[in-house]
């Protein structure tokens, strides 16, 4: 079982607007991207979400995710 708590981009239009507008300026520095989507990371990486909740105006994810069946741990 995986857990995850990733900050990515909001599901709020207005903060998704200002997240993109800054991402340069908030990745050069910190070395983290906040309009990334976990989510659809994970999926890409071929792992299976059980669960996923938002937190903080959306724009912190908790997900709980296993590996795709068929697949080891």
């Amino acid at each position: 079982k995986l857990l995850l708590l990733e900050h990515g981009l909001s599901d709020r239009n207005w903060l998704q607007m200002y997240q993109h507008w800054r991402a340069e300026a908030q990745a050069k520095p910190l070395g983290c991207c906040w309009t990334r989507e976990p989510q659809q990371l994970m999926q890409k990486a071929g792992i299976h979400i059980l669960s996923a909740r938002r937190h903080l105006l959306g724009m912190f994810h908790e997900v709980v995710a296993e590996p795709q069946s068929g697949e080891s741990s």
